[in-house]
């Protein structure tokens, strides 16, 4: 049964945006790093969910609300959710956000194939491909934020009987030199997988549409005007 999602976005006065798009870098030199300031000036785009393990061993996964913001001068798209004690930003480039489109495409076709096949080894974990994808992790509203690049792996796993497309986001190191001497100073994120299911994929496919994004930024659109998406796709 196809069913379809109106996502309703209202953008909100916002400080000025110096530029909405990276600036390219000059040739010949190197790339540098993706990353994003927290203080650059933001967009917020909308909600959706994604499962988590649970904490308890045995416990069924867990739905927890995701965030979707747009930070324009980095041209960044990030998910932010909260697994206590600690908050995620978890941050996508436009090449990270073709790459997951691309791979829920593979997903899609493995899932209407039936293709899928549910393997304790792993195997499966990144299946679709790998991006690059930038972090901030931080505990409490005031506690240091923890940041660094890492890797985010494509594929899908089976729980509870049903095919998750999941995000296994990479873990990342931090070295936090401002620690005291009886504070822990190499700060650790560890590796979090996240269960998607197709509607909440989709989802996450349609906030990463750059035509979207583009409609929500201040430069492209004038304050206060509202703007309707629909998001169709099959259920299960």
């Amino acid at each position: 049964m196809k069913k379809i999602i109106s996502i309703t976005l209202l953008v909100l006065s916002l400080n000025s945006c110096a530029s909405f798009k990276k600036q390219v870098e000059l040739a010949g030199q190197k790339e540098a790093p993706f990353t994003v300031d927290l203080r650059s000036a933001k967009v917020p785009a909308g909600e959706t969910g994604a499962q988590f393990d649970s904490s308890v061993p045995l416990m069924p996964i867990r739905k927890i609300d995701v965030s979707v913001i747009y930070f324009p001068d980095e041209d960044a798209v990030c998910l932010q959710y909260k697994l206590s004690p600690n908050t995620f930003y978890q941050f996508w480039d436009k090449d990270g956000r073709d790459a997951f489109v691309k791979a829920l495409d593979k997903y899609n076709e493995d899932f209407q194939d039936k293709n899928l096949r549910n393997s304790i080894s792993g195997r499966t974990k990144s299946r679709y491909g790998t991006t690059d994808g930038y972090l901030i992790w931080q505990s409490g509203s005031f506690g240091v934020q923890a940041k660094g690049n890492m890797d985010m792996e494509f594929g899908y796993y089976f729980r509870e009987k049903a095919p998750f497309f999941t995000v296994t986001q990479g873990e990342v190191q931090f070295e936090n030199y401002l620690a005291g001497e009886e504070e822990e100073k190499l700060m650790i994120s560890g590796e979090r997988p996240m269960f998607f299911t197709r509607s909440q994929a989709a989802e996450v496919a349609a906030f990463f549409d750059q035509g979207f994004l583009d409609s929500i930024t201040p430069e492209l659109q004038p304050l206060f005007e509202r703007t309707v998406r629909e998001v169709e796709f099959d259920s299960y």
